[in-house]
């Protein structure tokens, strides 16, 4: 605890004598009420006193009490004596200790928060709020994340005000996070002349890497170096989680996944190796363009150290970040875990199979292993919150609501444990969305973005929840905002671009994902929804363009499938017939790409032989599929486009007959129906699947290329169902 009187110089300065008794009597006031609360004075220094306590709460008892007593001496005192006022800092954490003395960081923060503090009040740290916030019953104030003088990181801090939170106090706050914006903007012109005078031949190169400007890093995952192979690769995939999500700190520093398919300009990759009890964690950042290597290093210590490792490997990464983007910085908050090692392993080792693709083997494994983390540490928020997540899953393969009364019920003790992490919040507006409670999703979600307002994914979520509400007003504005407040941030876009088409708005949604690629140009998933929304507003070539540019970032049998897709209704066959086969070559057991394989080789002069040859492996593929699983109507849809290639019309028609009796609502199923009806020319059973795709909305630019319907369209009843309908 640090204290200090308002405006002692001044008093000092009007009548000295008299300060000097008051401080006497402000003296007695603290000893009194520090020793009361078994606190130690350890050091008077002026009119400042610095104290320890044995716990948070004894310290800010004795500071509510401190306050009540100065404000009580104050009432008693005759009218022309000064007010006796005090600001009181309170923090939590180690220090060494030396004869009497004693030092540390920690030491410091309580210092530093001492002046942040009113006439009257309590600044606290976040560590003493958590401590005593379920103790007090006095008027607190959030002040959010502060940056003090000499300390790395920001420190958020609580205002406590047994007087009262009065309109003074907030106007107060308000002027002073505006002084500190003035002051940070502070000759602009001035500032941005000379840096571009001093590095001007370091900068234009910067300006032509795509990207750069909006200071994005790909961090890759760690690799694992460790003797056991791959059983270790959780606590590599465990660490590199840790650093994203403190580097994701940084201001005006957005962080990519590239398992995700998004690069960036910077990449950081590293890898950890534990012999015994020794750890060692090594990173390499470097600029992608020209594989120019910025900074490198390796930290060495004891495994038990690992949570000092993981904050020096972030306070390292984020000085050199800083440089190259010319930030100031701030060393990003640590990671509120745990402080128990074994529990942190088991952790990692359920996040490793949450990972993992979604089966109750997973699932029930993450929760073994988070639950043997509790038995470690009973109060780990993120265990709780993690088996939260396990029990959510579950209910989405099976639908069970005791399942989602069991994720509830853990997701509500890891909030209670914690309630600043936003994935919290979000998982349990998730569980108020599945049982249609979407008002109190929104409110989970309202409180997910004031946590963490550059968390798009959770402002997505917020504006979903506003859909399902028909409050579409309020969920366009929801991404307007997050796209104003954050305007290089690619995935607000994306997440925009997703709304505006599912309420039919394309242009706009293409405009959208633009955006996102000019900060993120290497953006697969940007791209493939670029392509998909090409393809729906008949822009073939187009969406070919875009699948191709996202299948060289992220290849994968699905891209080349879209891409080939692409080409073939721009009427670009030979192209989808390389599109197509590099997708069999990926998934030579696929038969539906087959098929595609087949279809783009009809197209193609001579290849009828060809095209024989991948039909009859389709339908055996799928025949084989069918053994599995009988009720399936997927094969029999595509065993009918294989027969009828192959010109066996009657086995097309029955398996198209039994496809439809298996799934009567499939809009797919509905366009291969629409194709074979028409390659049969039975155009009376192909114009009531028309009518049913055009009710639900299905693309018309797609109905209007397909070569195969062709015939259709020249069907006097063709233009009685789709006039008046647009593109």
């Amino acid at each position: 605890m640090f204290t200090d009187i308002v405006g002692y110089s001044r008093l000092m300065g009007q009548n000295e004598n008299q300060t000097i008794g008051l401080v006497g009597e402000y003296r007695r006031i603290l000893l009194t009420r520090i020793e009361e609360f078994e606190g130690h004075v350890i050091e008077f220094i002026g009119d400042a006193v610095f104290a320890r306590f044995d716990a948070p709460l004894s310290a800010v008892n004795a500071g509510i009490a401190i306050q009540n007593d100065l404000q009580a001496f104050n009432e008693n005192s005759e009218s022309h004596m000064p007010a006796l006022r005090t600001r009181i800092g309170i923090h939590s954490g180690e220090v060494t200790q030396k004869d009497e003395a004693l030092f540390g960081d920690d030491v410091n923060i309580a210092a530093r928060l001492e002046p942040l503090a009113v006439a009257d009040g309590l600044c606290i740290s976040e560590c003493v709020y958590r401590a005593v916030k379920s103790e007090i019953n006095q008027p607190i104030k959030k002040l959010g994340p502060q940056s003090l003088k000499n300390i790395e990181g920001k420190i958020r801090a609580y205002l406590i005000r047994p007087n009262g939170i009065t309109k003074r106090t907030h106007l107060h706050y308000a002027l002073r996070t505006f002084q500190q914006k003035i002051t940070a903007f502070r000759y602009p012109l001035a500032v941005a002349l000379i840096c571009l005078i001093a590095s001007g031949f370091y900068l234009v190169p910067r300006w032509l890497v795509p990207g750069y400007t909006a200071n994005y890093v790909e961090i890759a995952d760690f690799k694992n170096l460790m003797s056991d192979g791959a059983k270790s690769d959780y606590f590599s995939a465990g660490i590199t989680e840790a650093l994203r999500s403190q580097l994701a700190d940084m201001e005006d520093v957005y962080i990519l996944d590239p398992a995700k398919g998004v690069r960036g300009p910077i990449r950081l990759e590293g890898s950890i190796q534990k012999v015994g009890d020794s750890l060692r964690i090594a990173y390499r950042l470097f600029r992608r363009k020209d594989n120019v290597q910025i900074a490198g290093g390796k930290l060495d210590g004891a495994y038990k150290d690992i949570f000092i490792l993981q904050d020096r490997l972030v306070a390292e990464i984020g000085q050199y970040l800083a440089k190259e983007f010319q930030l100031k910085f701030f060393r990003p908050a640590a990671l509120k875990l745990t402080s128990d090692v074994t529990a942190y392993d088991y952790y990692l080792k359920g996040m490793e199979f949450l990972r993992l693709p979604e089966t109750h083997a997973n699932y029930d494994a993450a929760i073994k292993y988070m639950t043997t983390a509790l038995v470690h540490d009973e109060k780990f928020a993120l265990a709780n919150a993690g088996i939260c997540r396990a029990y959510r899953g579950k209910y989405k393969l099976t639908q069970k609501v005791e399942l989602l009364e069991k994720a509830e019920e853990y997701c509500l003790v890891a909030l209670e444990q914690d309630d600043g992490q936003a994935e919290i919040y979000v998982s349990l507006s998730l569980i108020q969305e599945a049982r249609g409670h979407y008002d109190t999703a929104a409110d989970y979600l309202i409180n997910a973005v004031s946590l963490d307002g550059g968390n798009v994914e959770a402002v997505a979520f917020l504006a979903g929840a506003y859909h399902s509400q028909n409050k579409l007003k309020l969920a366009e504005a929801t991404f307007q905002n997050v796209i104003e407040s954050y305007p290089m941030h690619w995935r607000g876009y994306y997440e925009y671009s997703y709304y505006l088409a599912s309420i039919g708005r394309l242009d706009e949604s293409i405009v959208m994902l633009n955006n996102a690629l000019k900060f993120t140009p290497e953006n697969e998933p940007a791209l493939s929804n670029l392509g998909i929304t090409y393809s729906y507003v008949g822009e073939y070539e187009l969406a070919a363009k875009a699948f191709s540019k996202a299948v060289n970032i992220a290849p994968s049998a699905v891209g080349y499938s879209n891409a080939g897709t692409g080409y073939y209704y721009a009427g670009d066959y030979e192209s989808a017939v390389e599109a197509f086969s590099s997708a069999v070559r990926l998934a030579p057991q696929d038969y539906r790409l087959m098929i595609n394989l087949a279809e783009a080789f009809r197209k193609i002069p001579r290849s009828q032989k060809v095209v024989e040859k991948w039909c009859r492996s389709a339908i055996s593929l799928a025949s084989a599929s069918l053994k599995l699983n009988p009720k399936s109507s997927e094969p029999h849809q595509f065993m009918a486009l294989g027969y009828i290639h192959i010109g066996l019309f009657e086995l097309a028609e029955k398996h198209l007959v039994l496809a439809n009796e298996l799934s009567e609502n499939d809009i797919d199923l509905f366009f291969i129906s629409l194709r074979v009806w028409s390659l049969l020319e039975k155009y009376e059973n192909a114009f009531g699947v028309l009518t049913r795709l055009v009710k639900n909305g299905y693309p018309l630019s797609l109905i209007k290329s397909d070569p195969d319907l062709e015939g259709l369209r020249q069907q006097p009843d063709y233009m009685l169902i789709v006039e008046g309908v647009p593109l």
